[in-house]
């Protein structure tokens, strides 16, 4: 008599078992690797723009107000800059730490990055030293007179929504991927 196709410990149950195996191992390293990649990738052109937008801000803001006075009068001007449309939000703070002017309301406190920029000086003692939002990413520039001295700092930050949404829909993808490699 014959067993069973697909009888305990037959050698077409192992051989499906292992091309099952074969096929979901090769999947999710595969899919692993295209999500960590595509993650490293979008963080560090996210990094990129904020570092490039940042620049712009201070060079910009630089080359319009060249004293404290002059900085607080231009500084809501320099903030609304059209370009913060894009998505991007812009904060400047005066020498002490003081919020001069925001593109919206992110609150009164600077983030790591502009505290390190206003060389690790916060607004006051009795307030926490920074305040990042967990959603979204900051770069930071000094603003310097013609002589070095600090002006102001230029905070730019901008949501990371979208990448996170993204990244979810590829987790899907991916992981449906592997179901399906699974099934057949």
């Amino acid at each position: 008599m014959s067993k069973p196709v697909f009888g305990g410990g037959s050698l077409a149950l192992r051989l499906a078992l292992i091309y099952a195996v074969t096929a979901l191992g090769v999947v999710v390293v595969v899919g692993g690797s295209i999500y960590l990649a595509t993650s490293r990738y979008l963080t560090s052109s996210a990094r990129d723009e904020l570092s490039a937008m940042a620049d712009f801000y201070a060079a910009y803001t630089a080359a319009t107000a060249t004293d404290p006075a002059g900085m607080a009068a231009i500084a809501p001007q320099i903030a609304m800059f059209p370009i913060q449309r894009s998505g991007y939000d812009v904060r400047i703070f005066g020498q002490g730490g003081r919020l001069l002017a925001a593109s919206r309301d992110l609150g009164l406190l600077p983030s790591r990055a502009a505290l390190a920029a206003l060389g690790g000086r916060r607004p006051t003692l009795f307030v926490a030293a920074s305040y990042d939002r967990p959603d979204r990413m900051y770069a930071a520039r000094p603003v310097t007179t013609q002589r070095g001295d600090l002006l102001a700092v230029v905070e730019v930050s901008r949501d990371q929504g979208d990448v996170d949404r993204f990244l979810q829909v590829l987790r899907l993808v991916l992981t449906g991927a592997s179901v399906v490699a699974l099934v057949a």
